[in-house]
This record gives structure tokens, C-alpha cells and sequence, in this order.
């Protein structure tokens, strides 16, 4: 779940900034993976 994505957001705050930039389909599979 959350504990999957939190290594990417704490390797550096831009992190976050750039999830949010990616296509929406790399964010369903994001989610698909929760």
C-alpha cells in the first residue's frame, strides 16, 4: 500500500512533484499496485 510508495517520496521531495507530472496511466498502475 502507502508503505510501496513511501521509499520514492522520501529519496528527495521532488519525488512527489514528479509522480504528480507523470502520465495518467503510470498512476493507475501505481495504484493497481496498492
Amino acid at each position: 500500500m502507502l508503505a510501496n510508495k513511501a521509499p520514492r517520496f522520501a529519496k528527495a521531495s521532488g519525488s512527489v512533484v514528479e509522480d504528480a507530472s507523470r502520465p495518467a496511466s503510470d498512476k493507475r498502475k501505481v495504484q493497481s499496485g496498492d
